[in-house]
């Protein structure tokens, strides 16, 4: 586990954003919000993919249709999720996406950074594939009490989305199972440190149940 910041870091990086579940704010417009998110990608390396899950079709109002022009315009690409009477739409098709693209980038796992935007737990699972092959991880999921555990259990660094979204120097992650840390500045004084696992834990942590998942990998 890795520790401390990034920056320096050379490679490429993709975002996929599940965006119904870490909707924009209404105060932001969407130019800023893409600045904000980009700028913390490039702590880990050049964007190569920014896309972004929602169901178009129920995006209807003035304000959603502006907000959808500005993404795209700052180099967002939207990718429609029709429900089809199904709830986990967006959840699938971002996981198959994300897989996609591991499978594509199979000889530089060490200098691709994936960044998925989400605090859907239902991730934790494909970001552990994706740990194993040493792709490094980056979530950034709202910082609610105990919902995105499992998320960060697996990810390489952790940040709180309404932190980032914000522009705040500093943050504090919450959850009921990790001790509260707030975020360190960075070195340069402009960037929120990550939360890492290896913050807390000095090995694989017990009450996670996860050293029957280490053992079947170590045998």
């Amino acid at each position: 586990m890795r520790t401390g910041s990034s920056a320096g870091h050379s490679g490429q990086v993709a975002i996929f954003w599940d965006y119904d579940n870490c909707s924009p704010p209404t105060n932001i417009s969407g130019y800023v919000l893409v600045s904000r998110i980009r700028d913390l990608a490039h702590e880990y390396g050049s964007v190569n993919l920014f896309k972004a899950y929602t169901h178009i079709s129920e995006q209807t109002s003035t304000r959603s249709l502006a907000l959808r022009s500005e993404l795209q315009s700052s180099g967002v690409s939207l990718t429609d999720c029709p429900r089809n009477d199904r709830k986990d739409t967006v959840d699938q098709m971002i996981i198959a996406d994300v897989l996609t693209f591991a499978m594509d980038n199979p000889s530089y796992p060490t200098t691709t950074t994936i960044m998925l935007i989400s605090g859907e737990r239902d991730f934790a699972y494909t970001l552990s594939i994706l740990r194993l092959r040493m792709y490094r991880v980056v979530v950034v999921a709202p910082g609610l009490p105990g919902s995105q555990i499992n998320l960060e259990a697996q990810a390489s660094f952790f940040f709180d989305w309404y932190t980032i979204i914000n522009g705040q120097q500093k943050g504090e992650k919450r959850n009921t199972i990790l001790p509260s840390r707030p975020m360190e500045s960075s070195t340069s004084g402009d960037r929120p440190r990550p939360h890492t696992t290896s913050t807390y834990f000095a090995k694989p942590p017990e009450r996670h149940g996860r050293n029957s998942f280490y053992k079947i990998f170590s045998d």
